[in-house]
């Protein structure tokens, strides 16, 4: 009897730990790379053709620094940015019939893993105010100069834009590798056509993210193959979006492989002790 209850608390102590295991990978913390609580600016770009940029040093940002640039594509008005460290956000602005772009790097010494594991699988730019027409670029670069970009650009839209890694496709030759601690950096390329501008709170990745048939962006953007909830894409849509293709799929949580290797070994437990019991009846 005693063997009998000895070995089915360790089963159950396998499996309890496999779950929660299993939970801990399905809500992994996100990772900031931006809360723009580092107050920098104004950048202003006043006539066709002028560039405007900035570097700023801080433990808020992840890798510790993050380069602006504000380009004034044409037009009659000033085209601006800037970072509002007190209230957290990150505002770009351009005057009327005026087309612009800013650009946020950020940089890595040494590399680093932006999956931090295989925990994280996405971008995330989350805004609180969007006007129509503005779009972006995600470029990705690691030790060994090796770039990863998206192929189109994906629309801005207003709340969370996701991009999943799997969507950025190599440029020109390898693709960059997120893992690792090969990431180099990455550049957020945002362009406003004629539009007044737009409002950034917070960038983030994060994982068990949107992964849309045919690739592309989650909920509130758009990307190369399709669209999650609220987004348009050329491959596929999710729901509140529109597109020609295939459905896209929300958030789907992968357990890593130590969870799976926990959760076979507490279900092998659970067997054991269960025939071992039965075995014992039975004499």
């Amino acid at each position: 009897m005693k063997i009998r209850t000895v070995h089915s608390k360790i089963a159950v102590g396998f499996f309890s730990l496999a779950l929660f295991g299993f939970l801990g990978v399905a809500s992994a913390a996100p990772l900031v790379i931006d809360d723009f609580t580092a107050s920098q600016g104004p950048l202003t770009a006043l006539t066709v053709g002028a560039a405007v940029t900035n570097m700023l040093s801080t433990p808020t940002v992840l890798g510790g620094s993050r380069l602006i640039s504000v380009n004034h594509n044409g037009g009659t008005d000033i085209v601006s940015v800037e970072v509002f460290g007190a209230s957290g956000r990150l505002t770009y602005i351009e005057g009327a019939a005026t087309d612009g772009d800013t650009n946020l790097e950020y940089s890595m010494v040494g590399g680093y893993d932006l999956t931090a594991g295989g925990a994280h699988d996405y971008f995330n730019i989350i805004t609180t105010d969007v006007d129509p027409g503005v779009d972006f670029f995600v470029y990705v670069f690691d030790t060994a100069f090796n770039v990863s970009y998206t192929l189109v650009p994906v629309v801005l839209s207003l709340g969370n834009n996701f991009v999943s890694f799997a969507d950025l496709l190599p440029l020109g030759g390898a693709p960059a590798n997120f893992g690792a601690a090969t990431l180099l950096g990455f550049t957020f390329d945002l362009s406003s056509d004629l539009a007044t501008g737009f409002t950034i709170d917070k960038i983030i990745v994060d994982g068990d993210g949107p992964h849309p048939a045919g690739g592309g962006a989650g909920a509130g953007g758009a990307g190369a193959g399709g669209a999650g909830a609220g987004g348009a894409g050329a491959g596929g849509a999710g729901a509140g979006g529109a597109g020609a293709g295939g459905a896209g799929a929300g958030p789907v949580a992968v357990p890593e492989p130590s969870s799976l290797a926990f959760v076979v070994i507490g279900a092998f437990g659970l067997i054991g002790a269960s025939l071992l019991r039965r075995k014992e009846e039975s004499v």
